[in-house]
């Protein structure tokens, strides 16, 4: 098979990482400038692909991830808060299956009280300890929260190549370890399915 020639004039940036300047020139402005100086100044016909930023760095000192000064995504706003429902669809998932770990704890007593999985929350928070209430019968258990776009099922959804590949990954996620120390995954407590949508 021949390559195009349009597709042999074409030309792919990809940035990965950087380290920021202590103003947070990153990424997401160097990217956007580079797109501007080519499209603008040298005259080429350029298109950018930015990912959707997380709402921990946007609330918190760092600042969204929507560039800034004159190598910005305008609006803003719209960017930087639910762009799409991918973010709050994981936050979703995971505290389904953080909820389902406690509910297994609670009633079944079939793993140890040092769960592998955390809650999600799409902005900066604390630890939290969960089962201090008269109705919890003495199940206490520390748990935090982690940021979303961080989170296993985050990148289970950037890897997969298939519904069925998805639903695959989500089951092998492990969440902790039963009495006996072996490996309790999101399928043994019944939960892929659930997740996966």
């Amino acid at each position: 098979t021949q390559v195009p020639s349009c597709i042999a004039l074409w030309v792919f940036f990809f940035l990965s990482g950087i380290t920021p300047t202590p103003l947070g020139e990153g990424k997401s402005t160097t990217s956007i400038g580079l797109s501007q100086a080519l499209g603008h100044h040298l005259n080429k016909n350029v298109f950018t692909c930015l990912r959707q930023p997380s709402q921990g760095p946007t609330f918190g000192i760092k600042g969204g991830a929507a560039g800034g000064g004159y190598a910005q995504v305008i609006p803003m706003e719209e960017f930087n808060l639910h762009l799409t429902g991918d973010i709050h669809a994981i936050t979703a998932a995971n505290n389904l299956l953080a909820a389902a770990i406690d509910a297994r704890m609670f009633h079944e007593s079939t793993q140890k009280d040092e769960a592998l999985f955390n809650r999600l929350c799409p902005r900066n928070k604390q630890g939290i300890e969960i089962g201090l209430g008269p109705a919890e019968k003495g199940h206490t258990r520390r748990t935090q929260f982690d940021i979303s776009v961080a989170s296993e099922l985050m990148a289970i959804l950037a890897l997969t190549t298939s519904l069925r590949d998805m639903r695959e990954r989500i089951s092998r996620i492990v969440i902790g370890s039963d009495m006996h120390g072996k490996p309790v995954t999101a399928d043994d407590i019944g939960v892929t399915d659930a997740l996966t949508v």
